[in-house]
């Protein structure tokens, strides 16, 4: 990374427990679905309610193009924009699939809580700060867990963040 892209990242990483209490969440339908990525969910029975999870950096360039790069990655790891708040925030369609890699990991079991993803691009005087985070839709069963916590979508929210923001500081490097 060039000094020019990348002068602070600042590993602010945040858990919140506050949120949409009393939401329920369902399955996508077919034409908000990133081909592959989201497969049928069933009505989520019991919402997470917590914020998610985030981490941001501050980077030695205007909010546009960094926008611009983190929309690119997203789209890049197979998720579809759901919301867009101009000019710089953006929130993906929930995923049900396991990120690359997780798939047999022994954190999960076979039900998936659901994640979206959120970018925002904030000016930080001659800078940006890039925030990308995760937020699981669903308390699910993990494994030898016998109702549902949060525990599974806690994992999954780190594990999506970081791998969503490793690619994006990837993008950066083979873009400087």
């Amino acid at each position: 990374m060039t000094r020019r892209h990348a002068v602070i990242l600042a590993l602010a990483v945040t858990t919140a427990c506050a949120g949409t209490a009393g939401s329920s969440s369902s399955a996508s339908p077919a034409s908000d679905r990133p081909a592959g990525r989201v497969a049928f969910q069933p009505r989520c029975t019991t919402p997470d309610d917590s914020t998610g999870i985030s981490i941001s950096g501050t980077f030695a360039a205007r909010p546009e193009p960094l926008y611009a790069a983190g929309s690119a990655t997203l789209r890049d790891l197979g998720y579809a924009v759901l919301e867009n708040a101009p000019p710089r925030e953006l929130i993906t369609a929930p995923s049900y699939v396991w990120p690359a890699g997780t798939e047999t990991e022994g954190w999960h079991g076979t039900e998936h809580p659901g994640i979206e993803i959120f970018l925002y691009t904030r000016p930080a005087g001659d800078s940006t700060q890039v925030t990308i985070g995760a937020r699981a839709l669903c308390l699910v069963r993990g494994p030898g867990e016998t109702s549902p916590s949060s525990n599974v979508g806690n994992n999954l929210e780190t594990v999506t963040m970081l791998k969503a923001m490793n690619a994006f500081l990837a993008r950066l490097q083979r873009t400087s």
